[in-house]
């Protein structure tokens, strides 16, 4: 068995008070419920053969749904190539959307992450 020595040191002068700081640096914010819709052409997609418009599910997964396949079902618009879902979230200013669109049977964009900044503008219109 070793030994092990006993630490001390002593600090000369005032104490060093460091800033209050936030919970993972981050402050308070307050939030607003407002709609989001995102849209996706999949024409391209469709005319490849790797999207067959009448078995496959098209969803927009993100961290305002945990990354989820399916919460957030798309459907064609007016234009049959284009799915759109429109949903409430409550978010804050600045707040930072990331997403990406996915269809079945597991088919994610290969590009990285699409992001969106919540702006004030966002806010006021509600999306």
């Amino acid at each position: 068995m070793g030994k092990c020595c006993k630490q001390s040191g002593t600090v000369a002068g005032n104490p060093t008070v460091l800033d209050v700081v936030y919970f993972n640096n981050e402050a308070y914010a307050t939030t607003t419920n407002i709609s989001l819709t995102f849209s996706v052409n999949m024409e391209l997609e469709r005319l490849s053969g790797r999207f067959t418009p009448s078995e496959d599910t098209v969803s927009v997964n993100g961290n305002f749904n945990g990354w989820a396949s399916k919460v957030n079902i798309m459907l064609p618009s007016a234009n049959p190539d284009v799915y759109e879902v429109t949903f409430d979230k409550e978010v804050a200013l600045a707040e930072e959307l990331n997403y990406k669109y996915w269809y079945t049977p597991n088919a994610w964009e290969s590009r990285p992450n699409r992001q969106y900044l919540i702006t004030q503008q966002d806010l006021t219109a509600g999306f």
